[in-house]
């Protein structure tokens, strides 16, 4: 069972390359849109109190909001937030997607957690942008434009193919989830 479940494994991860221009495209789409709510949007829309905070914004107030670029970096809000959006327009170039895949992550996550006007599409991008991380960190091209790498398919090289193609599955999962749960209504409604 195991030896057949290991051969099905090792055959899908070989069937294709998952490093493609559709992968750096989304990358940069997710990038994008990120820079241009923090490009398009002044520091005291994103970061305003708001009612029941204790404090000014940005929100640092548990454990996880405080490893937010906006309360781990000094300075002020609004060189912060240019700082994003110079790191976010960096990772839609497509440069080194092993290194900028985490910095994706880091930027989308402290907009999410430590901004007070954020909606649905900036979740969405933090999450899908954490989905992504195992996807970079196994790209090993200098620009996500480029063509895939042509690699021997040993067996390091098909372990790494099934990390970016399982994360690729669980992105489907997440966005079908996502839409199918917005769509959901009790029985009772659907008359």
């Amino acid at each position: 069972m195991l030896t057949r479940l290991g051969r099905l494994a090792e055959r899908w991860a070989s069937a294709a390359d998952p490093w493609t221009n559709v992968y750096g495209l989304a990358r940069t789409v997710l990038a994008l849109a990120t820079a241009g709510t923090l490009a398009f949007n002044k520091t005291t829309t994103l970061f305003h109190p708001a009612a029941g905070m204790a404090g000014l914004p940005p929100v640092c107030t548990s454990a996880t909001s405080s490893l937010g670029l906006f309360c781990l970096v000094p300075g002020s809000l609004e060189l912060q937030r240019w700082l994003s959006v110079a790191l976010l327009l960096v990772v839609a170039s497509g440069y080194r997607p092993r290194f900028t895949g985490l910095v994706h992550w880091w930027v989308s996550f402290s907009l999410a957690n430590n901004a007070v006007l954020v909606d649905g599409g900036d979740q969405i991008a933090m999450i899908l942008s954490f989905l992504l991380i195992p996807v970079t960190l196994t790209d090993g091209r200098a620009w996500h434009w480029q063509a895939p790498l042509e690699r021997p398919l040993e067996l390091g090289e098909k372990l790494r193919r099934l990390v970016a193609r399982s994360c690729f599955g669980l992105i489907m999962l997440q966005v079908a989830a996502g839409s199918s749960k917005r769509n959901w209504r009790p029985s009772s409604a659907r008359k």
